[in-house]
């Protein structure tokens, strides 16, 4: 069969499905999304790239709060049913407390979530002078 917009899309997301049933014998077939993530320590920072194939920056909401950045949002319909809650995403990450948070930025560029979380100056490595006694 040929694939659908969503699938196109989708094929960037780790996924599964659920089908679940209402009292009243309706069902409804949920698509649980999990954005591929990739992470890169350096001596300046940490740098995560997550892969949201046609995910608009209005979708998206990238926080940091008490240590734990998250990413959450949702992924566009096929234009058979809207976006709810079963095309949500959402992940999330512990971040060490020599994070620099007010300087942590995030950008999309062709389906590609990059944030950059930079290291504090306590915590980068350095040359310690060994003093004659």
């Amino acid at each position: 069969s040929t694939p659908t917009p969503a699938s196109e899309i989708l094929s960037g997301l780790v996924g599964s499905e659920m089908c679940i049933r209402d009292r009243s014998g309706t069902s409804t077939t949920l698509r649980e999304v999990t954005p591929k993530v990739d992470l890169h320590e350096s001596e300046q920072g940490f740098r995560l790239w997550a892969d949201l194939p046609g995910v608009a920056q209005a979708a998206l909401d990238v926080r940091l709060e008490d240590q734990t950045l998250t990413i959450e949002g949702s992924v566009p319909g096929d234009g058979e049913a809207p976006v709810g809650p079963g095309r949500r995403f959402l992940r999330r990450f512990s971040v060490p407390q020599d994070v620099e948070s007010d300087e942590i930025k995030a950008t999309l560029s062709h389906g590609v979530l990059e944030v950059y979380l930079p290291k504090g100056p306590g915590s980068k490595p350095r040359r310690i002078d060994i003093l004659e006694a």
